[in-house]
């Protein structure tokens, strides 16, 4: 609220394009007065909050729709391309803004859409691409690893890791792989983003249906593996596979709602999480859907500490998406190469296998 803003004790004494803002001590309001706004704003507040809203009338309550129309809100206006490079805004906030921003002539859906863009995409049919080694500013995912994975040789991402002779990992306190780091909290793109959940929150008076600050935006994954059979054409959805792919020797760190290493669909195979650092304030530090074979051990804290047993989650493979339909176990006809079944997971980290 800027100082020329003048505050009027009732509804009636603001008149139009007016909004409420509530005075609270404790969780309970105390006070309510109005303010005038600049129309604009105050049509796109008054919009988002009212789809929010409605989405908690039908029992559906999705932060995902305010949250993606104020960060199309800031793409488009306060941080264009336009105003950035007339800012001579740092060039990686210029590229991370662009890998979520459309063109100006997509539709509002498709906008939002692309807000959901990470930072790096692994192509689905070339070799694993380079990636800096320190990245410190994105929006929205670091790292989508899509497709099929490794076939001559596995895909490696960080610092590929010593093996013995039997095909063990060495675990080892070394992380020269990527450091990731999710600088965007508390920059100015965060400040002003939580300047509009403010302003949509002041007209909802139940604090338990506030919508949450940038720090609780959701889906915002370090390392996101999406398993992608290229001539087959399955999707991650009906079971697809991703084989030997290994990531090792990373740092992730976040103090918000921030998952390191996540996967929800598709089957992993011959897959190799070993000795990252992670430190993250969201739910999932690493989690894993239907993830058949392969190694974790030697993940630690930023501290140097292991995780605990209950920052590393491991379930049955899922398809249909949101339907939530889990296998539990497989009937391969003789011969098949595409293999599916739940071995043993090798190395200290995990105590149990899906059928174990």
């Amino acid at each position: 609220m800027t100082n020329a803003q003048r505050i009027y004790e009732s509804e009636d004494q603001c008149g139009k394009d007016c909004t409420s803002v509530y005075v609270k001590e404790n969780g309970k309001i105390i006070y309510t007065f109005w303010v005038k706004r600049n129309k604009n704003e105050m049509s796109f507040i008054v919009a988002t909050r009212k789809k929010y809203l409605e989405s908690i009338a039908r029992n559906n309550r999705s932060p995902d729709i305010a949250h993606n129309a104020i960060l199309v809100k800031l793409l488009f206006d306060d941080f264009s391309e336009a105003k950035l490079k007339a800012n001579k805004a740092d060039p990686k906030h210029i590229f991370a803004y662009s890998k979520v921003r459309a063109s100006e002539k997509a539709s509002p859906s498709e906008k939002e859409r692309k807000t959901g863009s990470p930072l790096y995409i692994v192509p689905k049919d070339i070799d694993f691409p380079e990636i800096p080694k320190k990245v410190d500013f994105f929006v929205r995912d670091f790292l989508q690893i899509q497709g099929e994975g490794g076939k001559s040789k596995p895909w490696v991402l960080g610092e590929m890791p010593k093996i013995t002779k039997t095909r063990e990992i060495i675990v080892s306190k070394q992380r020269n792989g990527l450091h990731i780091t999710d600088g965007i909290r508390h920059s100015d793109f965060q400040k002003k983003f939580d300047e509009y959940v403010g302003k949509i929150n002041d007209g909802i008076p139940d604090r338990e249906n506030f919508l949450p600050k940038f720090k609780g935006i959701a889906h915002r994954d370090g390392i996101q593996l999406i398993p992608v059979e290229i001539n087959k054409r399955v999707s991650q959805m009906a079971g697809a596979m991703m084989r030997n792919v290994i990531i090792n020797g990373n740092t992730i760190s976040s103090k918000g709602d921030f998952q390191g290493i996540f996967a929800t669909d598709g089957a992993f195979q011959n897959l190799a999480i070993t000795n990252n650092s992670i430190k993250v304030a969201g739910r999932h530090t690493i989690s894993i859907n239907g993830m058949l074979s392969g190694t974790i051990d030697g993940n630690t804290d930023l501290k140097g500490k292991p995780l605990l047993a209950s920052k590393i989650e491991l379930y049955p493979l899922r398809i249909g998406g949101d339907a939530n339909i889990y296998i539990m176990g497989f009937k391969n006809r003789k011969g098949d190469p595409h293999h599916y079944a739940y071995e043993t997971i090798k190395g200290s980290q995990v105590k149990k296998g899906v059928n174990d």
